[in-house]
């Protein structure tokens, strides 16, 4: 009963959402598989390393214990050097072994081979090196013998440490193979419940489905073939099926009173046709006669019209000749205005640009008058310069003074020249600056006279141009006034052809109704004479029309016998 409130859509969508939370949950219980896999796997390189490790520690610990010997029969140097470098890579490679160790069994192996290499360390720098010439056979047996039992001990150590190792190492890998396979077995199983538990759903969704709509179809089959006395679907349910059988119910009881009703109204209908068509026929002949009568007074209301027309069209082309006239004339009163709008405008631009000259007339003056004060500005400079030059000439003259002076002196004159050197160097590089600072002066002095000369040929010209305009604003003024008085004599022309249009148009007007009082009456008449021959016509029509519904009525009662209400 819960399936049939929810609409098919929503039914596959449970089907598709219960397959997704299946897949689902085995995706995440097969990540955590893997996960676990991938830490097991990190574990075992982890002790891969320690048994890396364990192997690199021994052979370096036999490296050194080889090298003992050899010092003592060579006390070469470089033997010396050698084992210090190995035990550099001694103790490096044991701080990566000891990160990599996390069993106390490990690290307590791992704390007695740095204990058998710090004592084989302590024999070799502090019993032999120190006094590796006064070594004696007996001594060296002993030492040799210590050293043995060190590197076997050392040996056996490591051989437990690479064991334990390997050991975990192996039981580390088991687990993750067997990780691995319960992993794979949990995808095939959670791919074929979610397969099968969705097929089956499917299945009981889709036949469920099928069967209720197989009655639906079969009580629309009845309804097609005018069967209304039907058994209605008894389908409780909010879905599209429960709908459809709610819809196809309400659409029969519906169809079964409306073939009622037709039935009843074609009974009615047939009765009606009959009266109808009697009544026609005595209207027919009424309208016929009134149809003959209106043709004679229509032939005598068609001659008063024709005349009446020929007065109003006369009328008509006369209004139209002072209509002519009177939109001639309010075009030229329309110009007449927009040219005054248009001698205004340009006043007022005129006036407008002769202040405008005014200000231009101002500006370029001053600019005039600032040119001149920058002029003599550049003046007070060269003055400057000439100063400035004249210092660094003598500037020169005394450094030459000071360096004869200083040549004279001597070696001790020596410190004096190297500065009258400089003050000479210093003076020349003034000199110098002084005569492009010169060259700079004359061509901005050169450039403010030519700028100078344009600006006072500009002046005069805005002068000038100022003059143009004030002539200019005196003519359109002139203008101004000519227009306004030829606007006055316009309108008066206008008005004048306005009195005589409205005059012809009170003549036209009475014209027209008169010969649109006769053209009614004899288009009234026409119409009459008109619509009496359309109503006889109409009336045969009826007639027609009533012995079809007759017989459409009759047709209408077979079809109706068809249904079984």
């Amino acid at each position: 009963m819960f399936l049939r409130n929810i609409n098919i859509g929503a039914k596959y969508f449970i089907v598709f959402a219960l397959v997704a939370l299946t897949f689902i949950g085995s995706i995440v219980f097969t990540f955590l598989l893997l996960q676990k896999t991938k830490d097991a796997m990190g574990t075992s390189q982890q002790k891969n390393d320690v048994a890396i490790y364990s192997a690199e520690l021994v052979t370096l610990f036999e490296k050194k214990y080889i090298q003992i010997p050899q010092y003592l029969i060579l006390t070469d140097e470089k033997l010396l050097e050698e084992y210090l470098d190995d035990s550099k890579k001694f103790v490096s490679v044991a701080k990566n072994l000891q990160q990599k160790l996390n069993d106390k069994e490990q690290i307590s192996l791992f704390n007695q081979i740095i204990k058998n290499n710090n004592e084989l360390d302590q024999y070799f720098f502090s019993t032999m090196v120190p006094r590796v010439k006064e070594f004696k056979s007996n001594d060296f047996k002993d030492l040799q013998q210590a050293v043995s039992k060190l590197k076997t001990d050392t040996d056996q150590v490591a051989g437990q440490l690479k064991e334990a190792a390997s050991d975990s190492n192996y039981r580390t890998m088991s687990g993750a193979m067997n990780d691995i396979g319960m992993t794979t077995s949990m995808l095939l199983i959670s791919g074929i419940a979610s397969i099968t538990v969705s097929f089956l759903l499917l299945i009981y969704i889709s036949r469920k489905i099928k069967k209720e709509l197989s009655h639906v179809v079969a009580v629309s089959s009845e309804i097609a073939e005018g069967n209304l006395n039907f058994s209605e679907l008894k389908y409780e349910g909010k879905d599209e099926i429960g709908k459809l059988s709610r819809s196809i119910n309400h659409m029969g009881e519906s169809l079964r009173q409306m073939i009622v009703e037709v039935s009843d109204v074609a009974g009615n209908v047939d009765k009606y046709s009959d009266s109808l068509a009697e009544s026609s026929k005595e209207v027919k002949l009424g309208s016929e006669q009134i149809a003959l009568t209106m043709e004679e007074l229509a032939l005598g209301a068609s001659s008063q019209a024709n005349e009446s027309s020929s007065i109003s069209q006369s009328t008509k082309a006369f209004q139209d000749r002072l209509l002519e006239a009177k939109q001639y004339s309010s075009r030229l009163s329309s110009y007449s205005q927009e040219t005054q709008h248009v001698l205004a405008a340009g006043s007022r631009q005129m006036e407008e640009s002769l202040k405008q000259m005014n200000i231009i007339n101002k500006v370029v003056k001053n600019v005039v008058d600032k040119v001149d004060s920058f002029d003599k500005r550049i003046g007070s400079i060269t003055e400057l310069i000439n100063v400035i030059k004249s210092i660094a000439d003598q500037t020169n003259l005394l450094s030459l003074n000071a360096s004869i002076e200083a040549a004279r002196a001597g070696e001790a004159g020596k410190g004096f020249a190297v500065v009258a050197n400089e003050v000479r160097k210093l003076a020349e590089e003034v000199g110098q600056s002084v005569a492009n600072i010169t060259g700079i002066v004359a061509n901005i002095s050169k450039e403010s006279g030519v700028m100078k000369e344009e600006l006072n040929v500009g002046f005069t010209e805005v002068g000038k141009g100022s003059e143009q305009i004030k002539m200019t604003d005196n003519s359109f003024t002139e203008i101004k006034g000519k227009m306004e008085q030829m606007n006055s004599n316009v309108v008066n022309i206008t008005e004048a052809f306005e009195y005589f249009y409205k005059a012809g148009e009170q003549i036209n007007a009475s014209v027209v109704n008169i010969a649109a009082i006769i053209e009614e009456s004899a288009a009234g008449t026409e119409e009459v004479s008109a619509a009496a021959l359309q109503q006889n016509h109409s009336i045969e029509t009826i007639s027609e029309s009533a012995e079809d519904l007759r017989l459409m009525v009759q047709r209408m009662g077979e079809l109706i016998h068809q249904f079984k209400i």
